[in-house]
């Protein structure tokens, strides 16, 4: 798509905040038995603050993984990336996009934000809007490398 003078671009599309996995009882058995395992760690070893994190840490991880994802109004447009209402980063706030494809499950776009605690953020799209939205990025941001971290690695080991 050519950027035209006084028209501005944008590709809009509906997506998951991630992938849903729907988790069966041996997931929470799992999750159960290992959480139980560095609580007693924990106790064994007197580390309080690590169980106090254990014991906030696990009914969350329970809570989480019964959650469905919102479903979000993403946008690509020539002002920058928005995610669902109130959520919009301008270019001048990203150093760059990498995109993830996956043949079994949707594409992905990662954004690096500047000089944040948490850089990244991904968004999903499917391969067809993902090519449109990439027409305007290319424009306006640069593409980085991006490995998966040791976070996103246990979340999609997780079903997160």
């Amino acid at each position: 798509m050519e950027k035209t003078k006084g028209k501005k671009r944008e590709v809009v599309w509906r997506a998951a905040e991630h992938e849903y996995r729907e988790k069966d009882v041996s997931w929470y058995w799992v999750v159960g038995t290992i959480a139980t395992v560095f609580i007693l760690i924990a106790v064994w070893q007197r580390n309080f603050f690590f169980l106090i994190f254990l014991l906030i840490a696990t009914p969350m991880m329970f809570f989480f993984g019964k959650r469905k994802p919102r479903v979000l109004t993403l946008s690509v447009n020539d002002e920058g990336v928005g995610l669902g209402k109130g959520m919009f980063y301008e270019y001048g706030g990203l150093e760059g996009y990498h995109v993830l494809e996956n043949e079994d499950v949707l594409d992905q776009i990662v954004f690096k934000k500047k000089g944040t605690f948490n850089p990244f953020f991904r968004v999903l799209v499917d391969s067809e809007t993902r090519a449109r939205a990439e027409e305007i990025l290319r424009d306006h941001l640069n593409t980085i490398d991006y490995e998966p971290t040791f976070l996103d690695i246990m979340s999609e080991w997780m079903g997160f």
